[in-house]
């Protein structure tokens, strides 16, 4: 049907972080086929977090079966914060308004542990010469394993030179991540701001040194040091989250424009299959006023090709050349297929 996923959600009391989340995450088709195809019910432990998984799948389908419906969330909101205080997430217990991109990564965090299970593989990755990587690698895709780690799931690497002997690698840090928080560069012109120039600036060389010097684990004593980052591998579904909010508490507002097709993020991956690291856009999650509060909405495509915009109970289609604003804050890619 032409007009299927367009059910707008009540406000609970202040759950438009929540509400403007769930209608990108209830757009992640992906996700969606694995619980419609899968036995995942038969492989959920009794923990708190299977219990929301049911009840995003119950809220799922309900914002599916029928168009232009309201949809009262009310199961699942109140297991959001049974087991936010079950994990002891105060901020996601009550009726506050709190930060999307802190509520987006506890709930892919606890979809992952209810649908962890264990995994043979037929790799054990010793073409990894890396021993950090090699083990996070198969940690991951074995005794940890899950669909969020299938899809939302991105791996960084950190390397670590000497400054006196830039060629010399002193370590390098895998680490894993569901999000990428990007700083945004300072600039007087806001049209030379992109999401490239973001992830430019987040992958740039640093200076270690002085107070900050890094500690050498091998020598035990610290030593000045240039440290970089890039990606070994990239998510399918790529969440870029732009860091609005100063160390003063006070919103950037500058305009970064997002690419919405065939969007290439290959520049910034090391590991292999560079070339697959092509992206569309659909999602982005808007904050609207300024910090400590505001408002948040999203920007979604739905597979009958429009944008549409979901602002709690209302929504109502959007033309794509109007959904890249100064208040987008969590940013949603697709991997080309």
């Amino acid at each position: 049907m032409a007009n299927e996923g367009l059910c707008g959600l009540v406000n609970m009391g202040n759950s438009c972080y929540l509400n403007s989340c769930m209608q990108i995450i209830s757009n992640t088709y992906e996700l969606n086929h694995f619980l419609e195809t899968s036995n995942f019910r038969e492989t959920l432990e009794h923990i708190p977090e299977s219990v929301l998984v049911l009840e995003w799948n119950r809220l799922r389908n309900a914002l599916w079966r029928e168009p232009n419906k309201l949809v009262i969330p009310s199961g699942f909101v109140s297991s959001v914060r049974t087991v936010a205080k079950f994990k002891k997430k105060s901020d996601f217990t009550g009726n506050r308004q709190n930060d999307m991109q802190e509520y987006l990564v506890f709930i892919l965090e606890c979809f992952h542990i209810a649908l962890t299970r264990d995994r043979a593989t037929s790799s054990d990755y010793g073409n990894i010469l890396d021993p950090r990587l090699r083990e996070l690698l198969v940690r991951l895709y074995t005794k940890e394993y899950s669909i969020m780690i299938e899809l939302f799931n991105g791996i960084q690497i950190s390397k670590i030179t000497d400054t006196l002997h830039s060629n010399k690698e002193l370590a390098s840090v895998p680490q894993q991540f569901f999000t990428i928080t990007l700083p945004i560069p300072p600039s007087n012109n806001s049209n030379n701001l992109s999401v490239y120039s973001c992830l430019d600036l987040y992958c740039k060389c640093e200076n270690l040194s002085g107070d900050n010097a890094w500690l050498n684990e091998e020598t035990n004593k610290k030593q000045d040091v240039n440290i970089s980052i890039l990606f070994w591998k990239l998510p399918e579904i790529l969440i870029l989250c732009l860091n609005r909010f100063n160390n003063n508490g006070k919103k950037i507002k500058s305009f970064v424009n997002i690419p919405v097709n065939d969007v290439d993020f290959s520049k910034y991956v090391i590991g292999p299959n560079k070339s697959t690291y092509i992206y569309d856009l659909y999602g982005i999650c808007n904050h609207h006023g300024e910090s400590g509060g505001g408002h948040y909405t999203s920007y979604v495509k739905n597979p009958n090709g429009k944008w549409y915009w979901f602002n709690d109970s209302n929504v109502s289609e959007i033309m794509e050349d109007k959904i890249v604003t100064l208040d987008a804050y969590c940013i949603f890619y697709r991997i080309k297929k």
